[in-house]
């Protein structure tokens, strides 16, 4: 099940990212993701990527929440409820 926000959708304010190593089809990868902070209408995610146990690329990224003429919304109750159940 994919949710669906009737009043807007998240855009990618910052990204931060570092590669360290390079993968290739068939590698076996572990991803860890988790919520770093979550703020009215925003919410900052981080990931690592984990090939054989040796970090090979981290991520941070900032996700604003804009409605559809791209101004800043807050997120209801509802939809911070759903992002926060994933972590």
């Amino acid at each position: 099940m994919t949710p669906v926000l009737k009043n807007g959708h998240f855009v990618a304010r910052k990204v931060t990212a570092d590669f360290y190593k390079s993968a290739k089809l068939g590698d076996m990868l572990d991803i860890y993701t988790k919520l770093v902070t979550m703020k009215a209408a925003s919410f900052t995610l981080s990931q690592e990527i984990y090939k054989e146990n040796e970090k090979i690329f981290e991520l941070e990224i900032l996700l604003v929440y804009i409605d559809f003429e791209g101004k800043v919304q807050k997120l209801d109750n509802d939809s911070k409820k759903l992002i926060l159940s994933l972590f």
